[in-house]
């Protein structure tokens, strides 16, 4: 199914996630949304997929896919806020 104007549109603007914030982070962070939050944020930032292309994998229209995205997103911001920023593997021992 084509693209829309809009939908192109909003995909230019939009950044993977990754450049935004840690990688990890977020991928530690994706490991607590719903099985389906994680996926629709997989294919619309790691995978580039378009709004339409969601919009018909998960059987809605243009604009649930366009709302779901941006609660999911929201939910992602929120989780990744919580999430400690020094991976706790990476400090060392001053005394060794």
């Amino acid at each position: 199914m084509p693209s829309t104007k809009c939908d192109e549109r909003r995909r230019v603007n939009d950044k993977p996630l990754y450049q935004i914030t840690d990688y990890l982070k977020v991928r530690r962070a994706m490991d607590d949304l719903s099985a389906r939050e994680k996926r629709i944020i997989e294919l619309r930032f790691f995978h580039r997929n378009t709004i339409d292309d969601i919009a018909v994998r998960f059987r809605m229209t243009w604009d649930e896919a366009d709302e779901f995205i941006d609660l999911a997103l929201g939910h992602l911001r929120m989780l990744c806020r919580e999430e400690p920023t020094v991976v706790p593997y990476l400090q060392f021992d001053q005394a060794a």
